[in-house]
Protein backbone atom coordinates (compact mmCIF):
# COMPACT_ATOMS: atom_id res chain seq x y z
CA UNK A 1 0.00 0.00 0.00
CA UNK A 2 1.29 3.45 -0.90
CA UNK A 3 1.88 5.46 2.27
CA UNK A 4 3.04 8.60 0.55
CA UNK A 5 1.72 11.81 2.12
CA UNK A 6 -0.82 13.80 0.15
CA UNK A 7 0.84 16.15 -2.32
CA UNK A 8 -2.37 17.81 -3.50
CA UNK A 9 -2.66 21.54 -3.99
CA UNK A 10 -2.29 23.85 -1.01
CA UNK A 11 -5.40 24.65 1.06
CA UNK A 12 -5.60 28.37 0.29
CA UNK A 13 -5.90 30.49 -2.85
CA UNK A 14 -8.29 30.66 -5.78
CA UNK A 15 -9.41 27.49 -7.58
CA UNK A 16 -7.11 26.50 -10.43
CA UNK A 17 -9.90 26.38 -13.05
CA UNK A 18 -13.03 28.31 -13.95
CA UNK A 19 -15.05 25.19 -14.78
CA UNK A 20 -15.49 21.82 -13.03
CA UNK A 21 -17.89 18.95 -13.47
CA UNK A 22 -19.15 19.28 -9.89
CA UNK A 23 -18.74 21.88 -7.17
CA UNK A 24 -19.26 20.64 -3.61
CA UNK A 25 -19.85 23.23 -0.89
CA UNK A 26 -18.78 22.05 2.56
CA UNK A 27 -16.13 19.69 3.91
CA UNK A 28 -17.87 17.61 6.61
CA UNK A 29 -19.10 14.06 6.18
CA UNK A 30 -21.57 14.95 3.41
CA UNK A 31 -19.12 17.08 1.43
CA UNK A 32 -16.29 14.58 1.73
CA UNK A 33 -18.49 11.65 0.74
CA UNK A 34 -19.89 13.55 -2.25
CA UNK A 35 -16.47 14.75 -3.39
CA UNK A 36 -14.82 11.34 -3.15
CA UNK A 37 -17.72 9.61 -4.88
CA UNK A 38 -17.83 12.10 -7.75
CA UNK A 39 -14.07 11.91 -8.25
CA UNK A 40 -14.11 8.12 -8.24
CA UNK A 41 -16.85 8.22 -10.86
CA UNK A 42 -14.52 10.20 -13.12
CA UNK A 43 -15.74 13.76 -12.52
CA UNK A 44 -13.54 16.82 -11.98
CA UNK A 45 -14.45 18.06 -8.52
CA UNK A 46 -13.94 21.29 -6.60
CA UNK A 47 -14.78 21.21 -2.88
CA UNK A 48 -14.93 24.60 -1.14
CA UNK A 49 -15.04 25.41 2.58
CA UNK A 50 -15.60 28.91 3.92
CA UNK A 51 -13.67 28.28 7.13
CA UNK A 52 -9.90 28.09 7.38
CA UNK A 53 -10.35 24.52 8.64
CA UNK A 54 -11.94 21.50 6.99
CA UNK A 55 -13.89 18.57 8.44
CA UNK A 56 -16.90 20.42 9.81
CA UNK A 57 -18.83 19.29 12.87
CA UNK A 58 -18.12 15.69 11.89
CA UNK A 59 -14.47 16.17 12.85
CA UNK A 60 -15.47 17.54 16.25
CA UNK A 61 -17.81 14.65 16.96
CA UNK A 62 -17.37 11.13 18.30
CA UNK A 63 -17.60 10.05 14.65
CA UNK A 64 -20.21 7.32 15.03
CA UNK A 65 -21.76 6.07 11.78
CA UNK A 66 -25.25 4.53 11.93
CA UNK A 67 -26.43 2.73 8.78
CA UNK A 68 -28.54 -0.36 9.59
CA UNK A 69 -27.80 -3.63 7.82
CA UNK A 70 -24.50 -2.57 6.27
CA UNK A 71 -21.85 -5.13 5.35
CA UNK A 72 -19.13 -3.42 7.38
CA UNK A 73 -21.00 -4.14 10.60
CA UNK A 74 -21.51 -7.76 9.56
CA UNK A 75 -17.80 -8.21 8.81
CA UNK A 76 -17.03 -6.91 12.30
CA UNK A 77 -19.16 -9.67 13.83
CA UNK A 78 -22.40 -7.76 14.26
CA UNK A 79 -25.83 -9.21 13.61
CA UNK A 80 -28.22 -6.86 11.84
CA UNK A 81 -30.40 -6.56 8.77
CA UNK A 82 -31.90 -3.86 6.59
CA UNK A 83 -35.38 -5.17 7.43
CA UNK A 84 -34.79 -4.69 11.16
CA UNK A 85 -33.44 -1.21 10.50
CA UNK A 86 -36.49 -0.36 8.39
CA UNK A 87 -38.82 -1.65 11.10
CA UNK A 88 -37.03 0.43 13.72
CA UNK A 89 -36.94 3.62 11.65
CA UNK A 90 -40.58 3.45 10.63
CA UNK A 91 -41.57 2.89 14.27
CA UNK A 92 -39.57 5.88 15.53
CA UNK A 93 -39.47 8.46 12.74
CA UNK A 94 -43.23 8.64 12.23
CA UNK A 95 -44.93 10.28 9.28
CA UNK A 96 -42.60 13.28 8.89
CA UNK A 97 -40.40 11.28 6.47
CA UNK A 98 -41.66 9.23 3.54
CA UNK A 99 -41.14 5.49 3.34
CA UNK A 100 -39.30 6.08 0.06
CA UNK A 101 -36.70 8.29 1.75
CA UNK A 102 -36.19 5.78 4.56
CA UNK A 103 -35.85 2.90 2.10
CA UNK A 104 -33.39 4.92 0.02
CA UNK A 105 -31.25 5.66 3.07
CA UNK A 106 -31.14 1.98 3.99
CA UNK A 107 -30.56 0.49 0.54
CA UNK A 108 -28.09 3.10 -0.70
CA UNK A 109 -26.50 3.12 2.74
CA UNK A 110 -25.20 -0.41 2.29
CA UNK A 111 -23.66 0.56 -1.06
CA UNK A 112 -22.15 3.71 0.43
CA UNK A 113 -20.45 1.83 3.25
CA UNK A 114 -19.05 -0.70 0.79
CA UNK A 115 -17.84 2.14 -1.42
CA UNK A 116 -16.09 3.94 1.44
CA UNK A 117 -14.27 0.85 2.64
CA UNK A 118 -13.18 0.01 -0.91
CA UNK A 119 -12.12 3.59 -1.74
CA UNK A 120 -10.43 4.61 1.53
CA UNK A 121 -7.43 2.37 2.25
CA UNK A 122 -6.80 4.05 5.61
CA UNK A 123 -10.40 4.03 6.82
CA UNK A 124 -10.63 1.24 9.38
CA UNK A 125 -14.11 0.88 10.84
CA UNK A 126 -14.61 -0.62 14.29
CA UNK A 127 -17.76 -1.88 15.89
CA UNK A 128 -19.27 0.44 18.51
CA UNK A 129 -18.73 -1.66 21.62
CA UNK A 130 -21.90 -1.81 23.71
CA UNK A 131 -23.52 1.36 22.30
CA UNK A 132 -27.28 0.77 21.80
CA UNK A 133 -29.97 2.36 19.68
CA UNK A 134 -31.85 5.11 21.52
CA UNK A 135 -35.48 3.93 21.41
CA UNK A 136 -34.95 0.53 22.94
CA UNK A 137 -38.64 -0.37 23.28
CA UNK A 138 -39.30 0.16 19.57
CA UNK A 139 -39.58 -2.80 17.16
CA UNK A 140 -36.26 -3.54 15.49
CA UNK A 141 -34.16 -1.70 18.09
CA UNK A 142 -30.62 -3.04 18.61
CA UNK A 143 -29.85 -3.20 22.33
CA UNK A 144 -26.21 -4.03 21.63
CA UNK A 145 -26.04 -1.38 18.92
CA UNK A 146 -25.51 -1.37 15.16
CA UNK A 147 -23.13 1.58 14.80
CA UNK A 148 -19.48 1.67 13.75
CA UNK A 149 -16.71 4.22 14.30
CA UNK A 150 -13.42 5.05 12.64
CA UNK A 151 -10.26 3.36 13.83
CA UNK A 152 -6.85 5.01 13.96
CA UNK A 153 -5.82 7.16 11.01
CA UNK A 154 -2.27 8.47 10.80
CA UNK A 155 -2.72 12.22 10.34
CA UNK A 156 0.83 12.58 8.93
CA UNK A 157 -0.57 11.24 5.67
CA UNK A 158 -2.46 14.50 5.19
CA UNK A 159 0.77 16.43 4.66
CA UNK A 160 0.02 20.17 4.33
CA UNK A 161 -3.64 19.52 5.10
CA UNK A 162 -2.98 18.24 8.61
CA UNK A 163 -2.75 21.65 10.28
CA UNK A 164 -6.07 22.85 8.87
CA UNK A 165 -8.04 19.81 10.08
CA UNK A 166 -10.83 20.60 12.60
CA UNK A 167 -9.85 19.12 15.96
CA UNK A 168 -12.11 16.65 17.77
CA UNK A 169 -14.32 17.96 20.56
CA UNK A 170 -13.31 14.99 22.73
CA UNK A 171 -9.64 15.54 22.09
CA UNK A 172 -6.97 13.94 24.30
CA UNK A 173 -3.88 15.94 25.23
CA UNK A 174 -1.84 14.11 22.55
CA UNK A 175 -2.89 12.26 19.36
CA UNK A 176 -4.24 8.93 20.54
CA UNK A 177 -5.91 5.77 19.29
CA UNK A 178 -9.01 5.95 21.47
CA UNK A 179 -12.50 4.58 20.87
CA UNK A 180 -15.83 5.49 22.46
CA UNK A 181 -15.87 2.64 24.95
CA UNK A 182 -12.29 3.45 25.96
CA UNK A 183 -13.21 7.05 26.69
CA UNK A 184 -16.36 6.12 28.64
CA UNK A 185 -14.47 3.52 30.68
CA UNK A 186 -11.45 5.67 31.48
CA UNK A 187 -13.73 8.29 33.00
CA UNK A 188 -14.40 5.72 35.75
CA UNK A 189 -10.76 5.16 36.70
CA UNK A 190 -11.17 6.61 40.20
CA UNK A 191 -13.95 4.15 41.09
CA UNK A 192 -12.71 0.72 40.00
CA UNK A 193 -9.44 -1.01 38.98
CA UNK A 194 -10.84 -2.40 35.71
CA UNK A 195 -10.52 0.87 33.75
CA UNK A 196 -6.81 0.84 34.66
CA UNK A 197 -6.45 -2.52 32.91
CA UNK A 198 -8.09 -1.04 29.83
CA UNK A 199 -5.82 1.98 30.19
CA UNK A 200 -2.70 -0.20 30.13
CA UNK A 201 -3.90 -1.96 26.97
CA UNK A 202 -4.67 1.45 25.47
CA UNK A 203 -1.19 2.70 26.38
CA UNK A 204 0.44 -0.30 24.70
CA UNK A 205 -1.67 0.18 21.57
CA UNK A 206 -0.57 3.78 21.35
CA UNK A 207 3.07 3.02 22.12
CA UNK A 208 3.10 0.87 18.99
CA UNK A 209 1.76 3.82 16.96
CA UNK A 210 4.21 6.29 18.45
CA UNK A 211 7.16 3.92 18.01
CA UNK A 212 6.37 3.88 14.30
CA UNK A 213 6.14 7.65 14.18
CA UNK A 214 2.38 7.76 13.61
CA UNK A 215 0.01 10.46 14.82
CA UNK A 216 -3.19 8.48 15.32
CA UNK A 217 -6.61 10.10 15.05
CA UNK A 218 -9.85 8.32 15.84
CA UNK A 219 -13.52 9.25 16.28
CA UNK A 220 -14.78 12.04 14.00
CA UNK A 221 -11.36 13.40 13.09
CA UNK A 222 -10.21 9.91 12.15
CA UNK A 223 -13.22 9.50 9.87
CA UNK A 224 -12.83 12.81 8.07
CA UNK A 225 -9.06 12.47 7.88
CA UNK A 226 -9.23 9.09 6.17
CA UNK A 227 -11.86 10.22 3.64
CA UNK A 228 -10.07 13.50 2.93
CA UNK A 229 -6.83 11.65 2.25
CA UNK A 230 -8.58 9.48 -0.34
CA UNK A 231 -10.45 12.43 -1.86
CA UNK A 232 -7.20 14.34 -2.37
CA UNK A 233 -5.55 11.26 -3.89
CA UNK A 234 -8.55 10.88 -6.22
CA UNK A 235 -7.93 14.38 -7.57
CA UNK A 236 -10.47 16.47 -5.67
CA UNK A 237 -9.37 20.10 -5.53
CA UNK A 238 -10.10 21.64 -2.12
CA UNK A 239 -10.06 25.33 -1.26
CA UNK A 240 -10.46 26.76 2.22
CA UNK A 241 -11.54 30.29 3.18
CA UNK A 242 -13.77 30.18 0.12
CA UNK A 243 -17.37 31.10 0.85
CA UNK A 244 -20.52 30.44 -1.17
CA UNK A 245 -22.22 33.73 -2.02
CA UNK A 246 -24.78 32.54 -4.56
CA UNK A 247 -25.72 29.87 -7.10
CA UNK A 248 -25.69 30.77 -10.79
CA UNK A 249 -28.27 29.53 -13.28
CA UNK A 250 -28.63 28.94 -16.99
CA UNK A 251 -32.38 29.23 -17.35
CA UNK A 252 -33.83 27.12 -14.55
CA UNK A 253 -30.73 24.93 -14.21
CA UNK A 254 -28.04 25.51 -11.59
CA UNK A 255 -24.79 25.73 -13.54
CA UNK A 256 -22.28 27.10 -11.04
CA UNK A 257 -21.55 29.14 -7.95
CA UNK A 258 -20.44 32.61 -6.97
CA UNK A 259 -17.61 32.34 -4.46
CA UNK A 260 -15.65 34.77 -2.32
CA UNK A 261 -12.01 34.38 -1.30
CA UNK A 262 -9.78 37.03 0.28
CA UNK A 263 -12.33 39.75 -0.49
CA UNK A 264 -12.57 38.80 -4.18
CA UNK A 265 -15.82 37.53 -5.69
CA UNK A 266 -15.79 35.27 -8.75
CA UNK A 267 -17.91 32.68 -10.58
CA UNK A 268 -17.09 29.01 -11.06
CA UNK A 269 -19.03 26.83 -13.49
CA UNK A 270 -20.29 23.38 -12.52
CA UNK A 271 -21.26 21.46 -15.66
CA UNK A 272 -23.00 18.56 -13.93
CA UNK A 273 -24.15 19.83 -10.58
CA UNK A 274 -23.75 21.92 -7.46
CA UNK A 275 -23.90 19.91 -4.23
CA UNK A 276 -24.72 21.87 -1.09
CA UNK A 277 -23.24 20.11 1.95
CA UNK A 278 -22.39 23.12 4.09
CA UNK A 279 -24.01 22.23 7.39
CA UNK A 280 -27.02 23.51 9.26
CA UNK A 281 -27.89 26.91 10.73
CA UNK A 282 -27.03 26.38 14.39
CA UNK A 283 -24.70 29.40 14.48
CA UNK A 284 -27.21 31.75 12.83
CA UNK A 285 -29.13 33.43 15.67
CA UNK A 286 -31.53 35.23 13.33
CA UNK A 287 -32.62 31.98 11.69
CA UNK A 288 -32.93 30.23 15.04
CA UNK A 289 -35.09 33.03 16.40
CA UNK A 290 -37.26 32.87 13.30
CA UNK A 291 -37.80 29.12 13.06
CA UNK A 292 -37.27 27.58 16.49
CA UNK A 293 -38.85 27.55 19.93
CA UNK A 294 -37.70 30.20 22.37
CA UNK A 295 -35.49 30.81 24.23
CA UNK A 296 -32.80 30.01 21.66
CA UNK A 297 -29.46 31.49 20.63
CA UNK A 298 -26.72 30.90 18.09
CA UNK A 299 -24.27 30.02 20.85
CA UNK A 300 -25.87 27.06 22.70
CA UNK A 301 -24.28 24.65 20.27
CA UNK A 302 -21.09 22.68 19.74
CA UNK A 303 -21.41 22.87 15.95
CA UNK A 304 -18.54 24.52 14.08
CA UNK A 305 -18.56 28.30 13.77
CA UNK A 306 -19.14 28.20 10.01
CA UNK A 307 -22.55 26.53 10.21
CA UNK A 308 -24.65 29.63 9.61
CA UNK A 309 -27.22 28.25 7.16
CA UNK A 310 -25.73 29.80 4.00
CA UNK A 311 -26.73 26.93 1.73
CA UNK A 312 -30.26 26.84 3.12
CA UNK A 313 -30.85 30.57 2.69
CA UNK A 314 -29.38 30.66 -0.81
CA UNK A 315 -31.43 27.62 -1.83
CA UNK A 316 -34.55 29.27 -0.41
CA UNK A 317 -33.80 32.41 -2.43
CA UNK A 318 -33.88 30.28 -5.58
CA UNK A 319 -37.22 28.65 -4.89
CA UNK A 320 -36.23 25.59 -2.84
CA UNK A 321 -38.57 24.06 -0.29
CA UNK A 322 -37.54 23.85 3.37
CA UNK A 323 -38.91 21.72 6.19
CA UNK A 324 -38.30 20.57 9.78
CA UNK A 325 -36.74 23.93 10.59
CA UNK A 326 -38.00 23.98 14.18
CA UNK A 327 -35.87 21.02 15.18
CA UNK A 328 -32.24 20.21 15.91
CA UNK A 329 -30.09 17.38 17.20
CA UNK A 330 -30.64 18.69 20.69
CA UNK A 331 -28.30 18.10 23.57
CA UNK A 332 -28.06 19.64 27.04
CA UNK A 333 -24.97 21.83 27.26
CA UNK A 334 -23.36 23.94 29.96
CA UNK A 335 -21.44 27.16 29.37
CA UNK A 336 -18.08 27.65 31.05
CA UNK A 337 -15.42 30.35 30.64
CA UNK A 338 -12.47 29.42 28.43
CA UNK A 339 -9.21 30.84 29.71
CA UNK A 340 -5.86 31.46 28.08
CA UNK A 341 -3.27 28.88 29.08
CA UNK A 342 -0.69 31.54 29.87
CA UNK A 343 -2.82 34.40 31.16
CA UNK A 344 -5.38 34.36 34.00
CA UNK A 345 -8.08 36.07 31.94
CA UNK A 346 -11.35 34.81 30.54
CA UNK A 347 -11.41 34.86 26.74
CA UNK A 348 -14.98 33.72 26.08
CA UNK A 349 -17.63 31.29 27.22
CA UNK A 350 -17.49 27.83 25.70
CA UNK A 351 -20.36 25.38 25.44
CA UNK A 352 -19.63 21.95 26.87
CA UNK A 353 -21.46 18.86 25.67
CA UNK A 354 -22.57 16.92 28.77
CA UNK A 355 -23.47 13.25 28.69
CA UNK A 356 -21.52 11.48 31.46
CA UNK A 357 -22.04 14.45 33.79
CA UNK A 358 -25.80 13.86 33.81
CA UNK A 359 -25.64 10.07 33.63
CA UNK A 360 -23.20 9.28 36.42
CA UNK A 361 -24.11 8.82 40.10
CA UNK A 362 -24.36 11.83 42.45
CA UNK A 363 -25.91 14.19 39.88
CA UNK A 364 -29.41 15.34 39.00
CA UNK A 365 -31.07 18.11 36.99
CA UNK A 366 -33.83 20.35 38.35
CA UNK A 367 -35.88 23.18 36.89
CA UNK A 368 -36.52 26.62 38.38
CA UNK A 369 -39.08 25.10 40.74
CA UNK A 370 -36.43 22.83 42.22
CA UNK A 371 -37.97 19.70 40.73
CA UNK A 372 -36.72 16.95 38.44
CA UNK A 373 -38.58 16.71 35.14
CA UNK A 374 -36.94 13.87 33.18
CA UNK A 375 -34.52 10.97 33.24
CA UNK A 376 -31.29 12.94 33.20
CA UNK A 377 -29.47 10.10 31.40
CA UNK A 378 -31.77 10.14 28.36
CA UNK A 379 -30.20 10.12 24.88
CA UNK A 380 -29.00 13.63 24.17
CA UNK A 381 -31.63 14.66 21.63
CA UNK A 382 -34.52 13.59 23.86
CA UNK A 383 -32.90 15.17 26.92
CA UNK A 384 -32.45 18.43 25.05
CA UNK A 385 -36.11 18.44 24.03
CA UNK A 386 -36.95 17.73 27.69
CA UNK A 387 -35.51 21.10 28.68
CA UNK A 388 -38.20 22.77 26.58
CA UNK A 389 -40.90 20.36 27.76
CA UNK A 390 -44.30 19.64 26.25
CA UNK A 391 -44.98 17.93 22.95
CA UNK A 392 -42.63 18.88 20.13
CA UNK A 393 -43.82 21.91 18.25
CA UNK A 394 -46.73 22.57 20.65
CA UNK A 395 -44.99 24.74 23.23
CA UNK A 396 -45.27 28.51 23.13
CA UNK A 397 -43.29 31.23 24.88
CA UNK A 398 -40.65 30.40 27.44
CA UNK A 399 -39.63 26.78 27.85
CA UNK A 400 -41.38 25.31 30.86
CA UNK A 401 -38.27 23.64 32.34
CA UNK A 402 -35.87 26.55 32.04
CA UNK A 403 -33.84 27.68 33.80
CA UNK A 404 -32.49 24.23 34.58
CA UNK A 405 -29.56 23.30 36.78
CA UNK A 406 -27.15 20.38 36.88
CA UNK A 407 -26.52 19.71 40.57
CA UNK A 408 -23.78 17.47 41.95
CA UNK A 409 -21.93 16.97 45.20
CA UNK A 410 -18.35 16.47 46.33
CA UNK A 411 -18.65 12.71 45.85
CA UNK A 412 -19.05 13.35 42.12
CA UNK A 413 -16.01 15.63 42.09
CA UNK A 414 -13.94 13.07 43.99
CA UNK A 415 -14.78 10.24 41.60
CA UNK A 416 -15.49 11.61 38.13
CA UNK A 417 -14.33 14.00 35.44
CA UNK A 418 -16.33 17.21 35.08
CA UNK A 419 -17.24 18.53 31.62
CA UNK A 420 -14.86 15.93 30.11
CA UNK A 421 -11.74 17.99 30.76
CA UNK A 422 -11.40 18.33 34.54
CA UNK A 423 -9.82 15.51 36.52
CA UNK A 424 -11.47 14.20 39.70
CA UNK A 425 -10.46 15.75 43.04
CA UNK A 426 -8.58 18.67 41.51
CA UNK A 427 -9.88 22.18 42.14
CA UNK A 428 -11.90 23.66 39.32
CA UNK A 429 -10.78 27.03 37.90
CA UNK A 430 -11.68 30.03 40.03
CA UNK A 431 -12.89 31.75 36.86
CA UNK A 432 -15.84 29.35 36.82
CA UNK A 433 -17.01 30.64 40.20
CA UNK A 434 -16.07 34.27 39.61
CA UNK A 435 -18.12 34.36 36.40
CA UNK A 436 -21.14 32.70 38.02
CA UNK A 437 -21.03 29.83 35.53
CA UNK A 438 -20.52 27.42 38.43
CA UNK A 439 -21.99 27.89 41.90
CA UNK A 440 -20.58 26.18 45.01
CA UNK A 441 -22.10 26.23 48.48
CA UNK A 442 -21.68 24.20 51.66
CA UNK A 443 -25.37 23.32 52.08
CA UNK A 444 -28.34 22.54 49.85
CA UNK A 445 -30.24 25.46 51.37
CA UNK A 446 -27.44 27.89 50.53
CA UNK A 447 -27.15 26.46 47.01
CA UNK A 448 -30.90 26.86 46.49
CA UNK A 449 -30.70 30.50 47.52
CA UNK A 450 -27.75 31.15 45.21
CA UNK A 451 -29.49 29.73 42.14
CA UNK A 452 -32.90 31.15 43.14
CA UNK A 453 -34.91 27.96 43.43
CA UNK A 454 -37.24 27.16 46.38
CA UNK A 455 -35.09 25.63 49.11
CA UNK A 456 -37.85 23.39 50.48
CA UNK A 457 -38.64 22.02 47.02
CA UNK A 458 -35.00 21.37 46.21
CA UNK A 459 -34.44 19.58 49.53
CA UNK A 460 -37.54 17.43 48.98
CA UNK A 461 -36.39 16.57 45.45
CA UNK A 462 -32.92 15.55 46.60
CA UNK A 463 -34.30 13.54 49.56
CA UNK A 464 -36.58 11.60 47.20
CA UNK A 465 -33.73 11.14 44.72
CA UNK A 466 -31.50 9.77 47.50
CA UNK A 467 -34.17 7.22 48.42
CA UNK A 468 -34.18 6.07 44.80
CA UNK A 469 -30.38 5.84 44.83
CA UNK A 470 -30.48 3.62 47.93
CA UNK A 471 -33.05 1.32 46.35
CA UNK A 472 -31.43 1.41 42.90
CA UNK A 473 -34.77 2.22 41.27
CA UNK A 474 -35.90 5.62 39.99
CA UNK A 475 -39.67 5.41 40.45
CA UNK A 476 -40.24 8.79 38.80
CA UNK A 477 -38.21 8.61 35.56
CA UNK A 478 -36.57 5.13 35.44
CA UNK A 479 -33.03 6.45 35.17
CA UNK A 480 -30.38 3.77 34.82
CA UNK A 481 -32.73 0.99 33.74
CA UNK A 482 -31.61 0.46 30.13
CA UNK A 483 -28.45 -0.19 28.16
CA UNK A 484 -28.01 3.43 27.08
CA UNK A 485 -28.10 4.79 30.62
CA UNK A 486 -25.62 2.17 31.76
CA UNK A 487 -23.19 2.91 28.92
CA UNK A 488 -22.64 6.48 30.13
CA UNK A 489 -23.20 5.70 33.80
CA UNK A 490 -20.77 3.91 36.10
CA UNK A 491 -21.05 0.29 35.06
CA UNK A 492 -19.15 -0.72 38.20
CA UNK A 493 -21.51 1.09 40.59
CA UNK A 494 -24.26 -0.90 42.35
CA UNK A 495 -27.20 -1.26 42.55
CA UNK A 496 -27.83 1.22 39.73
CA UNK A 497 -25.11 2.47 37.35
CA UNK A 498 -26.66 5.93 37.15
CA UNK A 499 -27.95 6.61 40.67
CA UNK A 500 -25.93 7.79 43.67
CA UNK A 501 -26.84 9.88 46.68
CA UNK A 502 -26.30 13.64 46.55
CA UNK A 503 -25.37 14.33 50.17
CA UNK A 504 -21.74 15.35 50.64
CA UNK A 505 -20.90 19.05 50.63
CA UNK A 506 -19.87 21.26 49.15
CA UNK A 507 -22.62 21.17 46.56
CA UNK A 508 -22.33 22.51 43.01
CA UNK A 509 -24.73 23.82 40.37
CA UNK A 510 -24.30 24.95 36.78
CA UNK A 511 -27.03 26.07 34.42
CA UNK A 512 -28.06 23.69 31.64
CA UNK A 513 -29.20 24.94 28.23
CA UNK A 514 -31.01 23.26 25.32
CA UNK A 515 -27.94 23.11 23.10
CA UNK A 516 -27.33 20.91 20.11
CA UNK A 517 -24.75 19.32 17.86
CA UNK A 518 -26.43 20.72 14.75
CA UNK A 519 -29.81 21.66 13.32
CA UNK A 520 -31.93 19.10 11.49
CA UNK A 521 -34.07 21.21 9.19
CA UNK A 522 -33.22 22.53 5.77
CA UNK A 523 -33.67 22.03 2.05
CA UNK A 524 -36.07 19.30 1.01
CA UNK A 525 -34.46 16.69 -1.25
CA UNK A 526 -35.86 13.72 -3.14
CA UNK A 527 -34.43 10.16 -3.03
CA UNK A 528 -31.78 11.15 -5.57
CA UNK A 529 -30.67 14.06 -3.34
CA UNK A 530 -32.06 16.63 -5.80
CA UNK A 531 -33.31 19.83 -4.19
CA UNK A 532 -37.06 20.24 -4.62
CA UNK A 533 -39.45 23.16 -4.85
CA UNK A 534 -42.59 23.46 -2.70
CA UNK A 535 -44.63 21.82 -5.48
CA UNK A 536 -42.35 18.76 -5.44
CA UNK A 537 -40.56 19.48 -8.71
CA UNK A 538 -36.76 19.41 -8.68
CA UNK A 539 -34.35 22.25 -9.36
CA UNK A 540 -32.13 20.90 -12.16
CA UNK A 541 -28.43 20.76 -11.32
CA UNK A 542 -28.91 21.49 -7.60
CA UNK A 543 -28.32 18.73 -5.07
CA UNK A 544 -27.82 18.69 -1.30
CA UNK A 545 -26.90 16.42 1.60
CA UNK A 546 -26.15 16.45 5.32
CA UNK A 547 -27.48 19.04 7.76
CA UNK A 548 -28.14 21.45 4.91
CA UNK A 549 -31.20 19.28 4.25
CA UNK A 550 -34.28 18.20 6.13
CA UNK A 551 -33.25 15.28 8.31
CA UNK A 552 -34.30 11.83 7.13
CA UNK A 553 -35.27 11.08 10.75
CA UNK A 554 -37.39 14.19 11.26
CA UNK A 555 -38.04 15.18 14.88
CA UNK A 556 -36.41 12.18 16.49
CA UNK A 557 -32.88 10.82 16.75
CA UNK A 558 -32.61 7.09 16.24
CA UNK A 559 -29.07 6.40 17.52
CA UNK A 560 -25.63 7.91 17.89
CA UNK A 561 -24.19 8.49 14.43
CA UNK A 562 -27.48 8.86 12.56
CA UNK A 563 -26.71 12.33 11.21
CA UNK A 564 -23.22 11.31 10.07
CA UNK A 565 -24.56 8.12 8.51
CA UNK A 566 -27.21 10.05 6.60
CA UNK A 567 -24.67 12.70 5.54
CA UNK A 568 -22.32 10.08 4.12
CA UNK A 569 -25.16 8.26 2.35
CA UNK A 570 -26.89 11.26 0.77
CA UNK A 571 -23.55 12.81 -0.18
CA UNK A 572 -22.82 9.55 -1.99
CA UNK A 573 -26.28 9.61 -3.62
CA UNK A 574 -25.91 13.24 -4.73
CA UNK A 575 -22.57 12.56 -6.42
CA UNK A 576 -23.90 9.47 -8.16
CA UNK A 577 -26.92 11.41 -9.39
CA UNK A 578 -24.58 13.98 -10.96
CA UNK A 579 -22.32 11.27 -12.41
CA UNK A 580 -25.22 9.24 -13.81
CA UNK A 581 -26.38 12.32 -15.68
CA UNK A 582 -22.88 13.21 -16.85
CA UNK A 583 -22.22 9.75 -18.23
CA UNK A 584 -25.75 8.90 -19.35
CA UNK A 585 -24.52 8.29 -22.90
CA UNK A 586 -21.30 6.52 -21.87
CA UNK A 587 -21.98 3.11 -20.29
CA UNK A 588 -18.31 2.72 -19.34
CA UNK A 589 -18.88 5.13 -16.47
CA UNK A 590 -22.31 3.95 -15.30
CA UNK A 591 -21.09 1.21 -12.95
CA UNK A 592 -20.47 2.38 -9.40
Amino acid sequence: MNTKKSSARKPFGRPSKDTYDVVVVGSGAAGLSASLTAARRGLKVLMVEKSDQWGGSTSKSAGMVWVPGNNVFARLGGSDSTDLGRQYMKATVGDCTSDEMIDTFLEEGKKCMDFLTASCPYLEFRRMEGYPDYWLDAPGAAKTGRGVEAGAFDSRLLGPWEKSHVKAYFKPMIPMDLNSYDSADLLLAMTDPRPWVRGMKLAWRNLVHWAKGRRPLTMGAGLTGAIMYSALRAGVEVKLETALKDITFDGDRANGVTLEHAGETFDIKAKHGVILACGGFERNEEMRQKYQRHPITGTWTVGVEGNTGDGIEIGLNHGAAIDNMADAIWSPVISLPRTDTFQPIVIEDEERFIVPDRSLPHTLIVNGKGKRFMNEALPYCTAGQGLYGGIFGKGEGDAENMPAWLIFDQQFRDKYFFAYGHLPKLELPEEYYDSGALVRRDTIAALAEAIEVPADALKATIDRFNDFADAGVDLDFHRGENEHDRFYGNRYHKPNASLGRVEKGPFYATQVYPGDIGTSGGLVIDPKARVTRPDGSTIPGLLAAGNTTKSVIGHTYTAGGTSIGAALVFGYIAANTAADEAFADNPVFVAR
